[in-house]
């Protein structure tokens, strides 16, 4: 009889963290589908002192809810008149943002861990270096 409670615990305790990651994810993609958002600070100095400096940085996410399939956006790097766009793809999975950008422009954006500290600010760390970058939405 205790096996079989045990059995039933453990089985009872994946169905929760399964269904808690798919919630999560959903969560997170609609928080980013349909908006656009603003790094306002960062812990990677070229980021930072691009900030001292005047540069915006932009990252717009177009509406998207359907689960699993690359959702499609634009990364704006502006200074005074002058701006640079970049379209990309995004994917969420659990927790992950991964951005790929058009393959023409050169650029690598990676992934990003995310952590929403409000409902509009989220911390994004990248996955490779652990630098952090705070947005928050407009």
């Amino acid at each position: 009889m205790s096996k079989k409670i045990f059995s039933g615990t453990i089985l009872l305790a994946i169905a929760v963290m399964f269904l808690a990651s798919c919630s999560k994810e959903a969560k997170f993609r609609k928080n980013l589908s349909g908006t656009t958002w603003s790094v306002i600070s960062s812990t990677d100095d070229t980021i930072s002192t691009a900030l001292a400096f005047g540069y915006i940085l932009k990252y717009r996410f177009d509406d998207c809810k359907k689960k699993d399939e690359p959702c499609s956006g634009l990364y704006t790097l502006t200074l005074g008149s002058l701006s640079q766009n970049v379209n990309f793809t995004w994917v969420m999975n659990d927790d992950v943002l991964t951005i790929t950008p058009d393959s023409s422009s050169g650029s690598n954006i990676g992934s990003v861990r995310l952590d929403f500290t409000e409902t509009d600010k989220v911390v994004a760390t990248d996955v490779s270096n652990g630098r952090a970058y705070t947005l928050q939405r407009q």
